[in-house]
């Protein structure tokens, strides 16, 4: 399947912003940028739709997303905590904060979306399923809306068991509500990107993010208050956020030529488990010492030092391939684990 550079800068602009918030950016902009993990989300969904999702069974399917997308964290965090053993560090962190981060429940923090992820994926071939059953887009939009509708109504009359981010009951209607999300995704790439549904999209999708960010902005409500589980204003905010940034760069795509930011792009969009994992150390350093002067100078410093090493590790592990030669399916388990 040749990438679809859309899809690589969205991917980017997602992960770029879901960084920027572990930077401790100003309150303004860290309001604004809400929409990443849905925009994240959404992306999956079209990158499943456009993949035709998987045309192998369902449990080589869930091994290889299982391999993609839990045994990199295992893999990291194992790396990370030995690393800090022999120095200060390591303090910052009891045994049950070691347990939840392998968990993705909490710990270290920074990993819960992983598991998000992978239990979209559990849930994706459902999601094609359906969307081929229900042919009118009305009617599927319409199954969303009532689902995202259900969780916030759940969300309020459960209230007390949601207090803990991790909790149970908030993993559950978090995990249904990214599926909701994934939803939108898998099936709005089949609407149209352009032409004149795609233009009044946009147009409706503006005004009403204009509104509710003006509205909220306005009266100091906290999209992070909507975010576990995933509910109201966050959802709403992240879909119409998400559309808009879709249609602008469909447009600015239309008529230009692919170059080498592309293939920069690219790299980056098909790199994204890792790099997002090696962002880590980068924030977590930041954490303990406060060795950068301000939240920007940590983000880039963050952005370039989990790129160069979610490159370099990819190069190295494509050159050991190149000279082990290992069986097919044994590259495919190690390519899998190391370079996504």
């Amino acid at each position: 399947m040749s990438r679809d550079p859309v899809i690589d800068q969205m991917r980017v602009i997602g992960l770029a912003l879901v960084i920027l918030a572990h930077t401790n950016p100003p309150a303004w902009l860290f309001q604004v940028r809400n929409f990443d993990v849905i925009l994240l989300v959404i992306t999956a969904g079209m990158t499943f739709h456009i993949s035709g999702g998987d045309s192998r069974g369902y449990p080589d399917y869930l091994w290889t997303r299982f391999l993609r997308l839990l045994i990199p964290v295992w893999i990291f965090l194992s790396a990370l905590f030995l690393a800090m053993l022999p120095t200060p560090f390591i303090s910052q962190f009891s045994a049950s904060d070691i347990v939840e981060s392998y968990l993705m429940a909490g710990g270290i923090g920074y990993v819960w979306i992983m598991r998000v992820f992978f239990l979209i994926s559990v849930l994706a071939p459902f999601v094609a399923f359906v969307s081929k059953k229900v042919k009118s887009h009305y009617i599927f939009f319409s199954l969303i809306a009532v689902v995202l509708a259900s969780i916030t109504v759940l969300s309020i009359l459960y209230a007390d068991g949601l207090s803990e981010n991790h909790s149970l009951l908030n993993v559950v209607l978090q995990t249904v509500c990214y599926v909701a999300v994934f939803s939108v995704g898998y099936r709005v790439v089949s609407v149209g990107r352009l032409g004149g549904l795609g233009g009044k999209v946009s147009i409706v999708a503006m005004a009403f993010l204009a509104t509710i960010a003006v509205s909220l902005l306005s009266v100091g409500i906290e999209f992070q208050d909507y975010k576990f589980p995933p509910t109201g204003y966050f959802v709403v905010y992240g879909i119409l956020g998400t559309l808009v940034i879709w249609q602008a760069l469909a447009g600015l795509n239309r008529h230009r030529q692919p170059g080498r930011v592309d293939n920069l792009l690219s790299l980056v969009g098909s790199s994204t488990v890792w790099i997002y994992l090696w962002h880590i150390p980068v924030v977590l350093l930041q954490r303990a010492t406060d060795l950068f002067p301000n939240f920007l100078v940590t983000w880039l410093a963050a952005m370039a030092f989990a790129m160069f090493a979610a490159f370099t590790q990819k190069a190295v592990i494509t050159w050991l391939i190149e000279r082990i030669r290992p069986r097919q399916d044994m590259k495919r388990l190690i390519l899998g684990m190391f370079t996504g």
